[in-house]
């Protein structure tokens, strides 16, 4: 199995492309059984779309602040062993699903490229991805 050059987090160990993208699933299965839309962000967006094992160290996705409600914080703090914890950031929350870091950032502002999502198969699952993905990821850094 191939492994990554970078490392996990400081901790020491390697991650390989199928830890990455294990992570990638669990995520997306959080999402589902909270019933919570989200969208890929960073690199791991630029990974999706372009069809590459997933770039990085961690795992980006954004929810919109709306979509934040209670009911849905709650169900996700339920399955909070299951992913390693649940912690509340300056950016939005983070977690661990299977030693892979997984970054959530609440996005409070409307931004066009987060109007209508494009959707993106990759493996087995379908994502959401900025569209027009260009104009996303010139400003990704400044997406709250």
């Amino acid at each position: 199995m191939i492994t990554r050059t970078q490392m996990d987090g400081g901790n020491g160990k390697r991650m390989s492309d199928y830890d990455i993208e294990r992570a990638l699933y669990d995520v997306e299965d959080l999402f589902e059984r909270v019933m919570c839309p989200f969208v890929l962000l960073g690199e791991t967006a630029r990974s999706v779309r372009d069809g590459e094992f997933v770039a990085g160290t961690v795992i980006e996705v954004g929810v919109r602040a709306g979509d934040l409600v209670p009911e849905v914080l709650s169900t996700i703090h339920s399955f909070s062993n299951f992913n390693g914890g649940f912690n509340k950031t300056s950016f939005g929350y983070e977690y661990l699903s299977n030693g892979i870091p997984v970054k959530i950032t609440v996005i409070n502002k409307k931004w066009k490229f987060l109007e209508n999502p494009d959707t993106v198969f990759y493996g087995p699952a379908q994502y959401q991805i900025p569209n027009p993905f260009p104009e996303y990821y010139k400003t990704r850094f400044l997406v709250r």
